[in-house]
């Protein structure tokens, strides 16, 4: 269904993955740990360190009473165009905000959603677009 003269099906909204966050209790002491595996983040800040993943991008955000640390923290991100339209889409399509739209620390718009069937969405407008 065309919103806005838009065709918003995931086909031709959604152009793959981008990132999966991990929320964690003590963001230094997950730096060391993921340092180990994907070697030294492309961005690094004390509320914000991103790896380089093969082929998705890996990111660390203290946990909070949203998103805790765990099995259950975990936000998929995908990667969008214009992320204000797309996120009007969803909410049409009776997905709810959850966190966001935010302007994160490495410049990368977010926003988190949660769809009718309660899972959480991640989607990222790199700041580049």
């Amino acid at each position: 269904m065309p919103v806005g003269g838009m065709d918003f099906r995931v086909n031709s909204i959604l152009r793959g993955v981008a990132e999966i966050t991990f929320f964690v209790d003590n963001i230094d002491l997950a730096r060391i740990w993921y340092r180990q595996i994907f070697g030294d983040p492309v961005f690094d800040d004390e509320y914000f360190c991103l790896f380089q993943g093969p082929g998705i991008q890996v990111g660390l955000h203290p946990s909070d009473a949203k998103t805790p640390s765990g099995s259950g923290g975990q936000v998929l991100y995908w990667k969008v165009e214009n992320l204000v339209a797309v996120l009007k889409a969803l909410e049409q399509r009776q997905c709810q905000r959850y966190r966001g739209p935010i302007v994160g620390v490495d410049g990368s718009m977010v926003c988190q959603i949660v769809d009718p069937f309660g899972n959480l969405w991640g989607l990222r407008q790199d700041s580049s677009d």
